[in-house]
């Protein structure tokens, strides 16, 4: 997982939100919670498939995979028709007013949407923000969106820095480096909490393939230059980051990982590369 900084938010969204937010209110202050309040809860997809394919790299938010628009759901981080909390607890009456609103929509496989459903833990010992009062009237008040004071137990790709939470590691560096085995390793409760939920491990495979086959023969190519050029051995480092890090590279928080520990390796730990920037997906483009 990786930051996403999707900019603002297609208008198409904003034009589906003022009709859809307005009868959802008028649903709720007539009957509260229910299931023709749940029903109204559509129009988001048309609205903001596309634009997140394209900002989010044409990955899944969450486990990184290259993923096609068609086929693949769009997720609400909050769900909206109701939140599973520890311990078999569900929350029925959040977050379905969170169902048009831009910072909430991420485009996710089917695999990591079908393992997240609407699984929303809160870190132990916090309270959910609050839903709202009936009756509303015409306008939910600003507050009503404010976030900030809930505590997910789940890493947020639109919020959060996942790669503070994150990262690949070797498994046994006293290996040759030909023979490394990359693992998903995670420093925070909810970055294990995370991973476990989305089984974000099952990319293992696939992240140490792309390490044999690309990252490592490009590493090979520039240590060979630093004992004759090590000006050009920088030079092409930062070239060989660039383009290993280019869209649409697959699974970068791993690739990232790969090149912040191989850049201090062998010959390359002569010429004290910086490392690289963490990989965000931002939009508009830099």
């Amino acid at each position: 997982m990786i930051r996403l900084d999707l900019g603002a938010e297609p208008r198409a969204l904003s034009r589906v939100r003022a009709q859809r937010l307005a009868k959802a209110i008028v649903l709720f202050d007539k009957e509260g919670v229910g299931e023709a309040l749940r029903k109204s809860l559509s129009g988001y997809r048309e609205a903001v498939a596309e634009p997140l394919f394209l900002r989010q790299q044409r990955r899944c938010a969450y486990c990184e995979r290259p993923i096609g628009l068609d086929g693949n759901p769009v997720e609400h981080f909050r769900p909206k028709r109701e939140a599973h909390r520890d311990g078999g607890v569900v929350d029925p009456d959040r977050y379905w007013w969170l169902t048009w609103n831009w910072e909430n929509l991420v485009l996710a496989c089917a695999t990591c949407n079908a393992l997240k459903r609407n699984h929303f833990p809160l870190e132990p010992g916090t309270q959910p923000m609050q839903t709202p009062s009936r009756p509303i009237g015409r306008k939910l008040p600003d507050a009503a969106f404010d976030v900030s004071r809930e505590r997910p137990l789940l890493l947020d790709p639109r919020r959060d820095q996942p790669h503070l939470h994150c990262r690949w590691t070797v498994d046994d560096d006293q290996l040759p480096m030909s023979e490394w085995k990359w693992r998903l390793w995670t420093c925070s409760a909810r970055a294990r909490r995370t991973a476990k939920l989305l089984e974000l491990d099952a990319v293992t495979d696939e992240v140490n393939q792309i390490y044999a086959a690309s990252v490592l023969p490009q590493w090979e190519t520039v240590a060979a230059m630093v004992a004759q050029d090590p000006r050009a051995a920088v030079v092409a480092w930062g070239l060989t980051e660039g383009r290993l890090l280019k869209e649409p590279c697959a699974f970068p928080l791993a690739v990232w990982s790969m090149l912040d520990r191989l850049r201090s390796e062998g010959q390359l730990a002569a010429l004290k590369l910086p490392s690289p920037p963490p990989p965000v997906a931002t939009w508009p483009r830099p």
